[in-house]
């Protein structure tokens, strides 16, 4: 889906997604997410392999007489960073609950996406321990060229992406993540 956001390697990421409860809609379509990445990325300076699971559910349903789609989603992610010189792994675990509140036509073949997230996110060190807690929520506000077909999300191009701070509680907070990364892994 192109109006998805993803930020990963243990940063505070939301895909832009949403549902509500329409007045008028279709069955929602229920899509299963079982996806694994794995790669070698510069985390913080320092040559990491990344191996990325992500599952969960993709919830679409149609709204109102144009069809307009709206998009929830409930993921699980992990991310398993590995210092590809020590071998040594630092474990990220997310629950995320992206959704869009409001989607609106602005009539100039544009739509904008008003969202919410919640986050569930623990950091592990290499020993197993719990290194940072963070729960929370964002909001933002994403406007997307529609591509002439209101109704089908394949088509639209993100133009601009708004976000909101993390309402709730940063676990990192105050922690370079580079400086404690490179200090368990190194």
């Amino acid at each position: 889906m192109n109006r998805h956001t993803l930020a990963a390697l243990g940063a505070v990421p939301f895909l832009v997604l949403g549902l509500t409860t329409p007045a008028r809609s279709t069955p929602p379509e229920r899509i299963p997410i079982d996806e694994v990445a794995e790669f070698d990325f510069p985390l913080c300076g320092i040559d990491t392999h990344v191996r990325l699971t992500e599952q969960g559910t993709l919830t679409v349903r149609s709204r109102g007489e144009d069809g307009i789609a709206y998009f929830a989603e409930r993921l699980e992610r992990d991310a398993y960073n590995t210092n590809l010189e020590t071998g040594l792994t630092v474990h990220v675990s997310q629950r995320i609950r992206p959704r869009d509140q409001r989607v609106v036509d602005n009539g100039d073949g544009t739509l904008t996406i008003h969202w919410q997230a919640t986050l569930t996110q623990t950091d592990y060190a290499p020993d197993g321990s719990v290194a940072f807690r963070t729960a929370g929520r964002q909001t933002g506000i994403i406007v997307v060229e529609d591509g002439g077909t209101p109704s089908d999300p394949d088509d639209d191009e993100v133009i601009s992406e708004e976000y909101s701070d993390l309402y709730g509680h940063d676990g990192r907070e105050g922690t370079d993540f580079c400086e404690w990364y490179a200090a368990v892994t190194g």
